[in-house]
């Protein structure tokens, strides 16, 4: 799974990649509002309400997500059904300074908020 945010002055923009093999739960912030679908139909995600400010999203595999954000990104949670453990990269690109930041996180719990 890979998380990418370009972060503005005022907004910003996410793409989250679901490329493993079970369904992820991710919790969103309800500010993130969703832009795009690619790899699959609109109709395969669903979203609910999550805990206060935030919006769960069930993204099953092969699903890219796009977002326009805030500038301030908030909590990012995840789930994940799969019986093994979940890699995830994250990138976050400073759009002002043009500088980026990358980590890996190997997931092996079911649920991770990410730091």
């Amino acid at each position: 799974m890979t998380l990418s945010v370009g972060e503005g002055k005022e907004t910003g923009m996410a793409e989250i990649s679901q490329n493993s093999p079970g369904n992820i739960s991710l919790e969103l912030p309800d500010t993130w509002k969703l832009r795009e679908v690619r790899g699959g139909q609109l109709s395969q995600i669903t979203n609910e309400t999550g805990a206060p400010g935030s919006i769960k999203w069930l993204l099953p595999p092969t699903l890219i997500l796009s977002f326009t954000t805030p500038s301030s990104l908030g909590t990012i949670r995840l789930q994940h059904t799969s019986s093994g453990s979940l890699e995830l990269h994250t990138a976050r690109i400073n759009l002002l300074t043009n500088k980026t930041q990358e980590e890996t996180y190997l997931i092996q719990a079911p649920s991770f908020t990410l730091p």
